[in-house]
């Protein structure tokens, strides 16, 4: 795939294998740097080469992909006109509104199904999904809040060959436990009571998102394997998740859906492409959100998953570079606060010149970090310039995407 070109007078193409796209890209800059645009141009080369995606859109700019007015406009280049229109005859799209119920919602389990899965990754899985109801119920680092969450981990394993957990079953589990349980919690039933009553208040306060409406989450058709069926482009957006735990708590579980697809059907080689924008929120470098650990296991498992990931932020000084380890493509475009260059020390270390200079890039331009090669990139442009959206829009959009009919049937 074509990134760009050399930002010199020679103007070279610089290519990137779509490989390496398996081994994932993040795109770093502050707001104007030309990040987004960078990150779209890879994913319509992917989605040109039969390579399903889903886009994760925070604040709705992502959304015009689902627009057939954009890509019926008339006003770009004849060359572009003419590539979007081949593209757009080769894929579909949908747009999926998770917490708007008069868009397209989307309905994720509020467990991730434990029966079909080794002992070790249930127990993990497990975890993952007990830190994200902790974090929804405004559980810290206190000693009492650790006690209810493995509490809320031992109640999860133990339902472990259940179809479908729910709040009341794992409610019922606490106030009713059985020796198992209690074997397992030893002392720390004493915090039963309190746990109950979290659960009941997030039921009432949040039970219509987690147990509601909407369409169940399907990896597979979103994400087909390349020449089994079209193309997908699948958005998502979380503009109406307003309250960060609860936009937390539901990246955590599309994460985990996406390792659980990457395990029941591995590929050596690239098979899909999950795009985050915003990702320091998912990633912080100073606090463990319950996207943390999903997103690192995402990342690690990518060589026998055959699922890449692309990474966006306009705050690079907030995002944990642990996750360079298993990062292999970086771009680095316009930075202009120093405290986020310092925090960036062990990225850039190898390479004297590209922190002073990285305040004074232009927009567009990168510095391409492959290993321990590096290269100065003025990147393509995407076909699509972002846009945002307002949650109405987004709503009609989604609305069009559904299914032959269904749109007609909610508008009714």
């Amino acid at each position: 795939m074509r990134l760009g070109v050399v930002d010199s007078l020679r103007a070279d193409p610089i290519l990137l294998e779509l490989e390496d796209i398996k081994t994932h890209m993040a795109f770093l800059g502050s707001t104007g740097s030309g990040k987004t645009t960078a990150a779209l141009s890879v994913v319509e080369q992917l989605l040109e080469r039969e390579v399903s995606v889903v886009l994760v859109d925070r604040k709705g700019d992502l959304a015009r992909y689902a627009s057939e007015a954009w890509w019926n406009d008339t006003s770009a280049a004849q060359p572009d006109r003419e590539r979007k229109l081949a593209l757009r005859e080769r894929i579909d799209i949908a747009l999926f509104t998770p917490g708007n119920s008069h868009g397209r919602p989307l309905r994720l389990p509020l467990v991730p199904a434990l029966a079909d899965v080794k002992s070790q990754e249930r127990e993990q899985l497990a975890r993952y999904a007990a830190d994200g109801l902790a974090a929804m119920m405004g559980y810290g680092k206190s000693a009492a809040h650790k006690a209810k969450a493995s509490i809320l981990q031992c109640a999860i394993m133990l339902h472990g060959n259940e179809r479908d957990i729910t709040l009341d079953l794992l409610r019922e589990t606490i106030n009713r436990p059985d020796p198992e349980l209690l074997n397992d919690v030893g002392s720390l039933q004493r915090h039963f009571a309190s746990l109950s009553e979290d659960l009941q208040t997030l039921r009432i306060q949040r039970g219509s998102l987690l147990s509601g409406d909407g369409e169940p989450l399907d990896l597979a058709a979103l994400l087909p394997r390349p020449g089994t069926a079209r193309t997908r482009l699948s958005i998502i957006s979380t503009s109406a998740l307003t309250e960060v735990p609860l936009l937390q708590f539901w990246i955590s579980r599309l994460l985990v859906e996406l390792s659980r697809l990457g395990r029941k059907r591995p590929s050596a080689t690239l098979q899909a492409v999950a795009f985050f924008d915003e990702a320091d929120m998912y990633v912080p470098a100073t606090s463990s959100p319950p996207t943390k650990d999903p997103m690192f296991d995402l990342l690690r498992r990518s060589r026998s998953t055959g699922i890449g990931v692309l990474l966006a932020t306009q705050n690079p000084g907030d995002f944990d570079y642990k996750a360079r380890d298993n990062i292999h493509t970086w771009l680095l475009g316009k930075i202009t606060q120093d405290r986020a260059t310092e925090k960036m020390r062990n990225l850039i270390g190898n390479y004297p010149d590209v922190g002073p200079r990285l305040a004074t890039q232009r927009t567009g331009s990168f510095f391409v970090l492959t290993g321990t090669n590096k290269r100065e990139l003025k990147a393509d442009r995407s076909l699509m310039e972002t846009a945002q959206l307002a949650e109405s829009e987004l709503a009609d959009l989604a609305r069009r995407t559904h299914p032959t009919g269904q749109h007609d049937r909610i508008a009714r």
